[in-house]
């Protein structure tokens, strides 16, 4: 699991998703579709650093989550949960 770094730098790149600000909105991308999104611990400990970002910056207003592919997302990551056991 990726360490709680509290603070995103506005220019972090991000591994897990696409991250991007136009005109005040926030848009952010799970780009895992063959996976049908699927979230692991890393995209967790990744989003959570991020939405704690956020209300800190003045050029973000609105916040879109969103996926590639045929779905959205479909939650865990199963293989990656069971692994864990």
């Amino acid at each position: 699991m990726t360490a709680f770094r509290g603070s995103a730098s506005p220019t972090q790149s991000w591994n897990n998703f696409r991250f991007a600000v136009e005109a005040g909105v926030a848009t952010i991308t799970f780009d895992r579709p063959k996976k049908l999104n699927a979230l692991t611990f890393e995209v967790y400990a990744d989003l959570r650093d991020l939405l704690t970002d956020l209300p800190l910056r003045d050029d973000v207003r609105v916040v879109v989550i969103t996926g590639t592919g045929r779905g959205f997302s479909s939650g865990g990551d199963v293989t990656e949960i069971i692994g864990e056991l």
